[in-house]
């Protein structure tokens, strides 16, 4: 077998980033910070970085860039001078099998009454196999082309980076958001036609064996189509809105 191309990896794993982004975003409904005006939203993201073990929980505090801590962390964000180690960490379990944050700067936790579904619905995401399995090394590379051309899938979006006419490309796809993006780095042209080329990478089948072979050949999706509508664009981004049908997807150009 020669290999996957990116699109029928996209197709294949697009409603299981779609399931844990919704599930994740339950949690922050479940997480409580109406109380500091400084905190606009508390995200969660899984982890994927330790092969050796299932992946853990970490919260993101998003700040209100209306109060004076998020207008200074967007500051040193533009000069490329702020750390995010206190807007981030681990979700701890107590020996009561109560979920709390190790975080003082931030009024953020779980109410009482949210603790059992917060920990229900944390245990099913870590627990799902095709978060340690197909995401335990979440960077998948052709055969030949080496680092200039890979995929990357996360717990709630994917991106396809590849360079076409030595052109740096990156195209990124939130299922969950249904939301894509194409960027050229270097702000030149894009058109369909690169973005088809993206979609006709073809990985290293060395990535596919197992679970994920499994995975791919089991889903319904694989072998669908994504439409892409006909551009020129001389700005170096595109933003597409994605909407889903018998066929596959359908991209549409905003």
């Amino acid at each position: 077998m020669d290999g996957y191309t990116t699109k029928e990896i996209l197709l294949a794993v697009k409603d299981k980033l779609c399931e844990h982004d919704r599930r994740l975003k339950e949690l922050s409904n479940l997480t409580d910070y109406k109380n500091d005006k400084d905190v606009k939203r508390v995200n969660y993201v899984m982890s994927e970085y330790n092969v050796s073990e299932k992946p853990e929980l970490y919260y993101i505090v998003s700040l209100n860039n209306k109060k004076i801590n998020g207008r200074v962390k967007k500051t040193l964000e533009h000069m490329n001078l702020y750390l995010n180690t206190r807007e981030s960490g681990l979700v701890l379990r107590d020996n009561n099998g109560r979920s709390y944050f190790l975080n003082k700067k931030y009024n953020i936790f779980i109410p009482d009454e949210n603790q059992h579904e917060f920990g229900c619905i944390s245990k099913e995401l870590l627990d799902d196999e095709f978060a340690y399995e197909f995401l335990k090394s979440h960077y998948f590379y052709p055969a030949k082309k080496g680092l200039n051309q890979n995929m990357s899938v996360f717990n709630k979006e994917l991106c396809i980076r590849g360079y076409i006419k030595d052109e740096p490309i990156l195209f990124n796809y939130n299922p969950g958001e249904r939301q894509a993006h194409l960027a050229n780095y270097k702000g030149k042209d894009l058109s369909d036609s690169t973005l088809q080329e993206l979609f006709n990478i073809v990985l290293d089948d060395y990535y596919f064996e197992g679970y994920r072979r499994d995975f791919i050949e089991s889903s319904p999706n694989k072998n669908k189509e994504i439409e892409v509508p006909k551009f020129n664009d001389n700005t170096g981004v595109v933003d597409f809105k994605v909407e889903e049908n018998e066929k596959g997807l359908r991209l549409i150009k905003k």
